[in-house]
């Protein structure tokens, strides 16, 4: 018998529920021992353990309960360990950036700035700068500018000839215009005595309405340039004859747009004896028409 319990111990720690088989083990091992007392020396039955063996065996068996049950509860620990740790450090940095978002609403809601990271990136981009245009003072090229770029002009026809071509081109960096002019055979033949030149006919930034007096054609056009106004003032000398009325006298329509050249010719049969103009400040320009007559010679009646 006192071979046969130890096998049984043994298969009893083994199997699936090993605290509860053990102490039932034990249990059945202590209500079979009988002691008996002869004097104050305790007597053990045959068919029981001896006291060393049995407190060997309930020392294995408490031992072998309680460290695996420990090991089994210190892998449950270490686990739940673990993930707390990781569930701390996770929570920590969640609550890391929502401080940093919190402080960027509180410190550029009430501004014009950026958050940090729209501005890291727009230091990082480059924005492309144009170069500046270098504002050129050379002409176009034509074989009969008058004037430079804001510069004064004074030009007159040769005796007896009056304007027939007028053109300019328009520069929006100098805010001017250059021009050219060109002459024709005039209605009649005339002498220096006979013409006059006006004064200036118009304002910096004002509109221009001028009409030659007496029948007369337009022979010259005199300017000047203003670089605080950024506008011409035009003065225009006229030549008449006596005996010569204009008549059929009609108004073109207008030459230019803002900015862009401007090249008119006086048809055959008429003379240039008027012209029109307004400025506009945003564009820093003039359009222009023009009055055109044709001239006939007045006959005298004589008696007979």
């Amino acid at each position: 018998m006192a071979c046969s319990e130890p096998m049984m111990f043994s298969r009893t720690i083994d199997g699936p529920h090993l605290g509860v088989k053990s102490l039932k083990a034990y249990d059945a091992v202590k209500t079979q021992r009988e002691i008996r007392t002869v004097g104050n020396t305790p007597v053990s039955s045959p068919n029981s353990l001896s006291d060393g063996a049995q407190e060997t065996s309930f020392f294995l068996r408490r031992e072998g309960v309680f460290f695996d049950s420990f090991g089994r509860n210190f892998r449950s620990i270490f686990q739940n360990y673990f993930i707390f740790k990781m569930t701390m450090k996770a929570s920590k940095l969640a609550l890391l950036l929502l401080l940093v978002v919190a402080l960027e609403i509180l410190l550029f809601t009430g501004c014009d700035a950026d958050p940090f990271w729209v501005r890291r990136r727009r230091r990082r981009r480059r924005r492309y700068v144009p170069p500046v245009p270098v504002c050129s003072s050379s002409r176009p090229y034509s074989p009969g500018w008058i004037n430079s770029w804001q510069q004064d002009f004074n030009v007159r026809c040769i005796t007896s000839y009056s304007i027939r071509v007028w053109q300019s081109q328009h520069r929006n960096c100098k805010e001017d215009r250059i021009h050219y002019f060109q002459c024709k055979n005039g209605p009649f033949a005339y002498q220096h005595r006979h013409c006059s030149s006006s004064h200036y006919v118009n304002d910096f930034d004002g509109p221009l309405a001028f009409k030659c007096a007496h029948n007369g054609v337009i022979a010259g056009v005199g300017s000047t340039y203003s670089i605080g106004a950024r506008d011409r003032r035009f003065s225009f000398r006229c030549c008449h004859k006596h005996g010569y009325v204009a008549h059929t006298c009609k108004h073109t329509a207008i030459i230019n747009k803002w900015d862009q050249p401007m090249r008119y010719v006086v048809p055959s049969g008429y003379y240039l004896v008027g012209a029109f103009s307004v400025h506009q400040n945003s564009k820093e320009d003039r359009i222009w028409k023009f009055e055109i007559c044709q001239f006939s010679r007045i006959l005298k009646w004589v008696r007979v």
